[in-house]
């Protein structure tokens, strides 16, 4: 969205290929590996799930290695609206985002009462989601509008946005969370909006704050940002892996702590892998790209 303030137009043609060369290459190879591992279940009209890996029974969602597929197609519906979104909202300004978003509410609150397990429905649709992303370019026209002012924030605005996260996750985690007993609890209604607001407070806070990172840690940080992409498609293949190989492993004999030792050498090898993954599978398609503004 901040891209899009700053062009007069967006080449809707280069833009949505863009989000295919970006999006498409790792995905169908997940999808590939998803009903080869299925083939006796296979049937051809399992490759419209390509479009729809978040509803029905979607070949990736058959096995834990590869279920992490289930959010392409809510993000590359929304990319395929946004450029239209984004003319709208420039010209319209924030009160057509809001708009939509009071839409969407009302049809959230319909659907509440006619499907039992709502939770689900809220957690894994476009119906659930779609108010994130517009969330989100709410924030970047506030980052947009009120820059001089937010960048007056320093490190102590940053904690106070990370305690907010973190209060909003645990509050979330404990009275509704995905595996919650009431699948049809009021509270995921908001869910998604509560989860959104929170994170794009964090976000605009960390893009405005005054202060350094050693350059190390700016590097590494930035190296994962670049290769996030491969870390969430392929994290649950490495973590497959280690547990039918080494089982559950026991350090310290305190669970927190074995979580944490564990969990730092899993995420190092999935950092590997998903390097491994980037730089042979994603960044030959991303060279393709070219400028839609």
């Amino acid at each position: 969205m901040i891209i899009a303030m700053g062009a007069d137009t967006i080449n809707y043609k280069i833009f949505m290929i863009n989000r295919i060369l970006r999006i498409f290459p790792l995905f169908i190879f997940i999808f590939i590996i998803s009903i080869s591992m299925g083939r006796e279940l296979f049937s051809g009209s399992d490759i419209f799930y390509v479009f729809f890996s978040n509803i029905g029974k979607a070949p990736t969602s058959n096995y834990f290695i590869t279920g992490a597929a289930w959010t392409i197609s809510i993000e590359f519906t929304f990319y395929a609206v946004f450029p239209f979104l984004a003319m709208f909202a420039k010209t319209r300004g924030l009160k057509y985002i809001f708009g939509l978003i009071g839409l969407i509410l009302v049809f959230k609150l319909a659907a509440y009462w006619e499907v039992n397990e709502s939770i689900h429905m809220y957690y894994s649709t476009l119906l659930g989601r779609f108010d994130q992303f517009l969330i989100g370019m709410v924030f970047a026209i506030l980052h947009q509008r009120y820059k001089s002012r937010l960048q007056k924030m320093n490190i102590l605005a940053v904690m106070g946005a990370v305690v907010l996260v973190l209060s909003s996750s645990a509050v979330q985690s404990a009275f509704y969370p995905l595996w919650h007993p009431d699948l049809k609890h009021p509270m995921w209604i908001i869910w998604s909006l509560q989860e959104a607001t929170v994170w794009g407070v964090f976000i605009l806070v960390w893009i405005n704050s005054k202060f350094t990172i050693p350059k190390p840690l700016d590097r590494l940080m930035l190296r994962g940002g670049e290769i996030s992409f491969s870390i969430y498609l392929l994290h649950a293949v490495v973590i497959s892996l280690v547990h039918k190989a080494v089982g559950s492993i026991q350090v310290t004999g305190r669970v927190e702590f074995d979580l944490m030792l564990v969990g730092t050498a899993v995420y190092a090898l999935v950092w590997m892998i998903a390097s491994f993954s980037y730089e042979t599978i994603e960044k030959p398609f991303l060279s393709l790209r070219q400028r839609y503004i």
